[in-house]
């Protein structure tokens, strides 16, 4: 109690560093005045709180500062890595679009004269190995200007549409229709028996034209 009285009388907090069995302990010795001071009217009040020495004060500190880096850190990891795999996956996508645009035909959607000559060339190779036959059809629309001349180009890419569906509706599934370009068509059969065989392909394809095309 001494302690917190100085020579001029002036009352102040006092702390003290008291070592104990489960620790060290600070101890902080408050005065409290409640009345006349200089009539000894007032009294202490002492708060023990556990001692912390600067050292463990120290990593503490730097170990929170450090799990708070690393929350932060893996936050923006997992944000950037989001940001990345989005994009990725948009140019991914972009690239098979483009790529997908390059090998058909805009209108159609059928396999263009690129794509024809690429599985061309495989179907030729096929053929030489296996011994077998393989047939190639090229057609277009007769008289096709004069429906984009009479009924206008919108209906004209209507027909060439409807053209493009029912020949793939009539071929194999290892067959390929293309488109070559403006009313030009081809018909790739990459395995048949020989030329009796293809004679009658080509016959299921020209059966594709019986019915008539409504257009509009």
């Amino acid at each position: 109690m001494d302690r917190a009285t100085r020579a001029d009388d002036t009352l102040e907090p006092v702390s003290t560093v008291v070592d104990s069995p489960t620790g060290r302990t600070l101890q902080v010795t408050v005065p409290i005045v409640y009345g006349d001071r200089l009539a000894g009217n007032y009294g202490f009040a002492q708060v023990d709180i556990p001692w912390e020495s600067t050292e463990g004060f120290v990593w503490r500190t730097v170990l929170t500062i450090a799990g708070v880096i690393a929350v932060f850190a893996l936050l923006a990891w997992l944000l950037l890595f989001r940001t990345v795999h989005r994009a990725s996956a948009t140019l991914r996508s972009q690239a098979e679009e483009n790529e997908r645009l390059a090998l058909h035909d805009a209108l159609t959607g059928l396999p263009n004269r690129r794509l024809l000559h690429d599985r061309l060339d495989r179907a030729i190779v096929a053929t030489e190995r296996s011994g077998k036959s393989m047939a190639l059809m090229i057609l277009d629309v007769d008289r096709f200007k004069e429906v984009n001349d009479t009924l206008g180009h919108d209906r004209g890419d209507a027909l060439l549409k409807e053209v493009g569906r029912r020949l793939s509706e009539v071929v194999r599934d290892a067959d390929t229709v293309a488109r070559l370009g403006g009313d030009e068509f081809a018909v790739l059969a990459p395995d048949v028996g020989g030329q009796l065989d293809a004679e009658r392909f080509a016959s299921r394809v020209h059966s594709a034209f019986d019915e008539p095309f409504q257009v509009g």
